[in-house]
Order: structure tokens, then C-alpha cells, then sequence
């Protein structure tokens, strides 16, 4: 409640927001609601609606599409549990995000057409015999082509890979993020079958990060700009993932947001991988890792104790583990004469959630990526 939305002809409604009730312009009533269960936004206009916008504050994190309905008007978008305030800056995005509807799959669509198949502008699943991922394509690419990664953490009693893969790739923040920066979007469904040790880069067939970087490298065959970089998000399990692509690949990673990871591979050889630097797949990795953009996210209220890594790791919980393991990324970097660019950031009233850190993690690439600091 409290804002409106002008309108500045009877044909057209205007991609502004204010306070109702400005005697000289024709407002309109807007009632916004938060569903906290869903994530969702929910909006009423109380006339019938004759266009649609949208508009977002943060630039990412909020979006609300309006569309016609025959009595009134609904307005739904996803919101990732952020709260509406009164008088918040708003600003229109410069693309339309789609809803996320995959594309219909077939029984010939398996294997390695699945793999080599064209891609195409939207949301598709893609089904392989070494493993599942979805993707999502911008309407417009900008060179070089990068790959947009989000790792989903671990899987929930009767849950499935491809259904938490599914709930990140569909995340407002994460499509608008692909589409202000015009990459290819995919989020790997490392399924316990296949990909029982993904938090360790494991596989039963294929490493979990060589499946990731068959994906990737896929693109090249479409997209001649593709350099191979990519951009990572992981959340818990999926940190644990993508913290250690980042020290055995760095030269693959543009930028990582690492969001609340249970236990780290520390930079100290006299520690055994995955906790440590000794018998790593990339023991030198570590060092550039620690001068590339990294932000280690974690919630202020995630202070549930960990006790995966036990005596390797160094802290009680995820608070003080993403301290500490960025504080020795730093200090490694220092060591060779370099500058660290590993940070950590403390997101006051957050929980252990995906959808809750999920926001600021894509702001901050945002930030990274328009800045060209990569």
C-alpha cells in the first residue's frame, strides 16, 4: 500500500511510481502484497490496465509485470523475499525478462543431440547421458559470449537435482542478470547418481567441473565469441562447488559469488584436498584465484554450527568459515606480491537461503561485470 501509478494518457499507462493521491495528476491505486511462502509480489490496480511495465528497485532484485486480465487487473512478479518500501527509488529495466517456460522436450531430444543441438532465446532443458542442465538464453548476446553459472545446493529429502536447478535458473534476479548482460544462463543438475561428490568437483563418469566446462565450451561451436570465461554463483553445497572450480580453474572464472559455504579448500598445503592445497587438482590455482573478483556472501542470522571438514576447517559456522578462509585467500595473495580481490560480505537479517542472499550476490556481479574489473 501507499503507491500509485500515473496515468499519463488513457491510452497508456507511464512506467512511473509515486505516492497516491497528487491532486493535479490521475492516479491510480496500486496494492502491493508479499506472499512470504512463495517469494512473490502481488499487485491490484483498481481499473482496468491498458499496457504493462515494469519496474524494479535495486535495478535486479524486485520486478512487477502487469498484465490485462478481464475483470481488473493482476500484477505478479517475483520478489525473493525482499521487503517493499515506501518511496523506493524505481527504474525500468531495459529488457523484458520471460516468464520461465521450458521448451518441450522429445524422446529424440537425449544424448548428444541434447549437447549439440542449437541453442535458442528462452528457457530449455538439456538432457545428456553425461548429465542434465537447463539453460536460458538472452534475447540479445554481447561478445564476448560468457556463461552465467548457478550451482544449487544440496538436495532436499524427496526433492531432485533438476527441480532445484530449475527453482534457480527461474529466479527474477538471475534472468535479468543474463539479460542486462547478455549471457548464456545454466544451472548444471548435479543429481546424487551421477554426481554424488559435486561439493569436491566429483563425478562417477565425469568430474562435476568437467561436466561444467563440456557445457560451457559447447558454446563456442555456436557462438564464435565465446571465450570460455564464465561467471559463478553457488549457494552452500553449490560454494562448496564453485569455490573449488575457482581454485582449480581460475583461468575459466571472470567472477564469483560464493553464498554461504559450509567448509572451504584452504590455501595450506599442509591440509589434504578438498580442505586443503595439498594433492589439489591445481595447487598453483589458489594463487590467482585469490586476485580475482570473488565475494564470499553469508547471512547474519546463518549461525548454525558446521561440522563437515572438522579439525581442517577454521571457525564454528558459516559466518566465521567464509571469514576466515577469505582472510587466508588474502593473505596468500599478499605472500606473492599480488593484490587480493577475495572480500566477504556480512548480509545483516538473512537466514541460510538461496532466495534470500541470492539478490545482493547478483547486484554485486552486476556491479563487477558493467565495471569491466575482470
Amino acid at each position: 500500500d501507499g503507491y500509485g501509478v500515473q496515468r499519463s494518457n488513457p491510452s497508456q499507462v507511464s512506467e512511473c511510481v509515486a505516492p497516491y493521491g497528487d491532486e493535479a495528476t490521475e492516479w491510480h491505486r496500486l496494492r502491493l502484497t508479499h506472499d512470504a511462502a512463495t517469494g512473490n509480489v502481488c499487485g491490484y490496480v483498481d481499473d482496468a490496465f491498458l499496457g504493462s511495465f515494469r519496474v524494479s528497485f535495486g535495478r535486479l532484485s524486485v520486478g512487477l509485470v502487469a498484465a490485462a486480465e478481464s475483470a481488473g487487473v493482476g500484477v505478479e512478479a517475483r520478489f525473493d523475499n525482499l521487503a517493499v518500501k515506501g518511496g523506493a527509488a524505481a527504474c525500468v529495466m531495459p529488457t523484458a525478462v520471460p516468464e520461465p517456460e521450458f521448451a518441450e522436450q522429445t524422446g529424440a531430444w537425449t544424448g548428444e543431440q541434447a549437447a549439440t543441438a542449437a541453442p535458442t532465446p528462452g528457457y530449455t532443458l538439456r538432457q545428456t547421458a553425461r548429465g542434465d542442465y537447463y539453460e536460458y538464453i538472452p534475447a540479445q548476446l554481447q561478445d564476448p559470449v560468457r556463461v552465467l553459472v548457478l550451482v544449487h545446493g544440496s538436495i532436499d529429502p524427496g526433492g531432485t537435482a533438476l527441480d532445484l536447478a530449475a527453482s534457480y535458473v527461474t529466479r527474477y534476479e538471475w534472468a535479468a542478470l543474463a539479460e542486462m548482460c547478455g549471457m548464456v544462463m545454466v544451472a548444471p543438475a548435479f543429481d546424487k547418481e551421477r554426481f554424488g561428490g559435486y561439493r569436491a568437483l566429483r563425478g562417477t563418469e565425469i568430474g562435476a567441473d568437467d561436466f561444467l566446462l563440456e557445457i560451457v565450451d559447447s558454446y563456442a561451436e555456436h557462438f564464435p565469441s565465446a571465450d570460455g570465461r564464465l561467471v559463478i554463483y553457488g549457494h552452500s553445497a553449490g560454494s562448496q562447488f564453485a569455490h573449488r572450480f575457482l581454485v582449480t580453474h581460475p583461468d575459466r572464472v571472470a567472477a564469483a559469488a560464493l553464498s554461504a559455504a559450509g567448509n572451504y579448500a584452504y590455501p595450506d598445503f599442509n591440509v589434504h584436498w578438498p580442505y586443503g592445497r595439498n594433492r589439489s587438482p591445481n595447487p598453483g590455482g589458489f594463487v590467482t584465484a585469490a586476485t580475482l573478483p570473488v565475494e564470499v556472501f553469508v547471512g547474519s542470522l546463518d549461525l548454525d554450527a558446521e561440522t563437515m571438514g572438522g579439525a581442517f576447517q577454521r571457525g564454528e559456522n558459516r559466518i566465521e568459515r567464509g571469514q576466515n578462509w577469505t582472510a587466508a585467500m588474502q593473505q596468500l595473495a599478499w605472500e606473492n606480491g599480488l593484490e587480493p580481490r577475495v572480500q566477504f560480505t556480512l548480509l545483516p537479517g538473512i537466514p541460510h537461503s538461496s532466495k534470500r542472499t541470492g539478490p545482493a550476490c547478483a547486484e554485486w556481479l552486476l556491479g563487477v561485470l558493467e565495471s569491466g574489473a575482470m
